[in-house]
């Protein structure tokens, strides 16, 4: 039993880590942080990631929360890669502003940590399984 708080109270760390972190990398990509702190913040959200996956299974409180993170983020990258270029497409056409592929590549990534965070962190303030 012991073992499994302990699992859990090193995944809560992580998960609070990992937002830390990916707001250090938001702040040095798209706020003019500089640029070491990013790459700090990226480090460290890899780390945190890292031990949230391993430690998972800690218990069925720990268990929810990851798979709403992970059915958001997958849901999340699933309506970008599908709609994203529709919207972008349809918008441009009614504009008439037609400028090529305008999404970013780096973007997919930003949408699934976001999707991941805020479903993870949703539950978790919501409370509940």
């Amino acid at each position: 039993m012991a073992n499994k708080t302990k699992l859990a109270g090193r995944h809560t760390i992580a998960s609070y880590l990992g937002l830390l972190a990916f707001g250090a990398w938001i702040a040095a990509h798209y706020f003019g942080a500089p640029a070491s702190f990013g790459y700090v913040g990226i480090i460290v959200l890899l780390v945190a990631i890292i031990v949230m996956f391993a430690t998972r299974n800690a218990d069925e409180y720990v268990s929810s929360l990851w798979s709403t993170g992970a059915n958001t983020a997958f849901l999340a990258i699933v309506a970008y890669l599908l709609f994203g270029p529709v919207i972008e497409g349809f918008y441009e056409g009614f504009t008439r502003t037609e400028n090529g592929q305008s999404l970013p590549p780096d973007a997919g990534a930003f949408v699934v940590l976001v999707a991941f965070f805020a479903g993870y962190f949703w539950k978790r303030l919501r409370g509940g399984y």
